[in-house]
């Protein structure tokens, strides 16, 4: 795989996406909203060329970092996020099950 990078692609000021971005174009995508103190993630996708590289947990670590960073909870609407935040202990300061 290229060089790629994670970025953040805002479509106003409480929604966007998070996206890897390999050789320029966007080749994954987390969809977000931001409102108050909550990041709601509702989907993920990546392109059938990048699956199974370990980008969508790049996206998802790049979410939580954000929130972290921001103060955030996140309520995720995505299964694949639900399930790796409701797996994993070291999420629990900003994961919201509720």
């Amino acid at each position: 795989m290229s060089k790629y990078s994670v970025m953040e692609n805002l479509e106003d000021t409480k929604h966007g996406n998070y996206e890897v971005v390999v050789d320029g174009e966007a080749k994954a995508y987390m969809k977000f909203s931001r409102l108050e103190k909550v990041l709601i993630l509702h989907h993920t996708e990546v392109k059938p060329a990048l699956r199974g590289k370990g980008i969508a947990r790049k996206l998802l670590t790049y979410a939580v970092e954000d929130a972290r960073n921001r103060g955030l909870k996140i309520n995720a609407l995505c299964p694949f996020s639900r399930k790796t935040l409701e797996s994993d202990s070291k999420y629990s300061d900003v994961y919201d099950q509720d």
